[in-house]
């Protein structure tokens, strides 16, 4: 879920509706189509609980990373401008 959150640049409140209306976020996420979702508010209660144990970059930065090495465009990403040669 942290890293379609962060590849559509989205807020807690729109990853639970997407959660819940989009096909394909139900397929990446293994959620049947009668799936109800769940309240927003749980997001940023799994990385208050990441915080707490102080593994919040632990976790989230290699997979982040691993998302960029393999193509993902990032939207929530951001990315300096390439110089010109």
């Amino acid at each position: 879920m942290a890293v379609l959150q962060f590849a559509e640049d989205l807020t807690d409140r729109q990853v639970a509706a997407m959660a819940v209306r989009a096909v394909g976020w139900k397929y990446a996420l293994g959620s049947e189509l009668t799936d109800t979702g769940f309240d927003a508010s749980a997001l940023s209660t799994f990385r208050a609980r990441l915080a707490d144990n102080g593994v919040e970059r632990a976790v989230l930065d290699p997979l982040f990373e691993h998302c960029e090495d393999a193509g993902l465009e990032m939207a929530g990403a951001s990315s300096a401008p390439t110089p010109p040669m």
